[in-house]
């Protein structure tokens, strides 16, 4: 009984291991950026050019991160994720 626990705590344990080894990308440059700045413009502008600054700047990515602006000015990263799990019966 003891043996067959400890055979299926090794399995659950190396495949944990695996699918945490797999979610790692080797290969993968990590990118920084110093260009993580949003326009900003107060809500009472009337300048067609900064008008079209704010409104056609694109989403900055770095370190598998996306930035992204509020309304009100502040500025958000949203991280990519990885899930994996798997399920095993005892």
């Amino acid at each position: 009984m003891n043996n067959n626990i400890t055979k299926k705590i090794i399995l659950s344990t190396t495949l944990l291991l695996l699918g945490t080894a797999s979610t790692q990308f080797p290969n993968t440059p990590i990118n920084s950026s110093s260009e993580a700045k949003a326009h900003y413009i107060n809500q009472n502008e009337t300048n067609v050019n900064e008008l079209t600054k704010y409104y056609s700047q694109k989403y900055l990515t770095f370190s598998n991160s996306t930035l992204w602006q509020k309304d009100n000015g502040t500025i958000h990263a949203t991280l990519l994720q990885f899930s994996w799990y798997s399920h095993i019966q005892v």
